[in-house]
């Protein structure tokens, strides 16, 4: 009993001094430095609480901005597809052309040589009449032994071109 009464009095008690240097303590951490530390924790959280809010727009943004570069990037390549189907019709239409000019080019080519080889082949039997005619006349002044008047060559001329044109059938 002496012990307990020891501990309550508050001359020799170390209990009683603990107690109230806790109390005070306690009042003086409640009074001044609890509310700083509760405003320090609210701003804390206040400040988390943005950066969450502004990592949250930012994901909303960025998923934004990933569904525009799908849309963009679907859409170009919709772009590039009816750029190569175009290309590859205006490289067919351009072949299918050019074909058909040289086609033409061809055409006009063999009409050209055509019409050249009937004027070399005009050209050659005149030539080869005149030769010959040459040639009869000179066989015929030999045979006659005497020279003949202009019409007379003439007329040799064509008998004997007909006699020849009539062999060769």
């Amino acid at each position: 009993m002496e012990e307990i009464l020891r501990l309550i009095n508050p001359v020799e008690s170390t209990f009683f001094w603990s107690l109230i240097t806790f109390l005070i303590f306690s009042f003086l951490l409640w009074k001044f430095v609890f509310p700083k530390v509760t405003k320090i924790i609210k701003e804390r959280e206040k400040k988390i609480q943005n950066k969450i809010d502004e990592a949250e727009r930012t994901k909303e943004e960025a998923a934004n901005l990933l569904d525009e570069y799908k849309e963009k990037i679907k859409k170009a390549e919709k772009e590039a597809h009816k750029i190569r189907e175009k290309a590859k019709k205006d490289g067919q239409r351009l072949k299918k052309e050019a074909i058909e000019e040289t086609r033409k080019e061809i055409k006009d080519l063999l009409s050209l040589a055509r019409h050249q080889i009937e004027i070399e082949k005009n050209r050659t039997v005149s030539e080869i009449k005149n030769y010959i005619s040459e040639m009869v006349i000179a066989v015929s002044e030999k045979v006659i032994k005497k020279s003949l008047d202009k019409e007379d060559h003439l007329r040799l001329i064509e008998e004997s071109i007909a006699e020849i044109t009539r062999e060769k059938i």
